[in-house]
């Protein structure tokens, strides 16, 4: 992840870059066992997405979390800011996937593509 905000010249942008270990896997095998989004089944695999957002913003003074999964968005409803907000922190949790539907659409909608002067041309 840190690489490619290197590549894309957005480094200086960023205050912190977590990864921990919560494969689509995992998040697949709990959506197929319907117990995806229950409260009561946080696993402690799962709790991880809270206790890394929380270390962004102590440690790498963030102060909006985007998540970078397509499988972590069910946290960011209200969920994550909800234990966020519990940890004394109100900070808005960007949902990726939701926003890049919402931008692809408004493109679509609007007939405007992207500049290949500021980003990668369309192959």
């Amino acid at each position: 992840m840190a690489t490619k905000a290197v590549e894309y010249s957005c480094e200086k942008k960023l205050a912190s870059v977590r990864c921990f270990d919560v494969g689509p896997d995992y998040v697949d095998k709990l959506q197929r066992y319907g117990e995806l989004g229950a409260p009561e089944k946080v696993t402690p695999e799962l709790e991880k997405t809270p206790e890394e957002s929380t270390k962004a913003i102590e440690e790498g003074d963030a102060t909006v979390i985007m998540l970078g999964c397509g499988g972590l968005t069910w946290m960011g409803g209200d969920r994550l800011p909800d234990l966020l907000k519990n940890k004394g922190y109100e900070i808005p949790v960007v949902n990726s996937l939701a926003l890049t539907i919402e931008v692809a659409k408004m493109l679509v909608e609007s007939k405007l593509s992207h500049s290949p002067l500021a980003y990668y041309p369309v192959l």
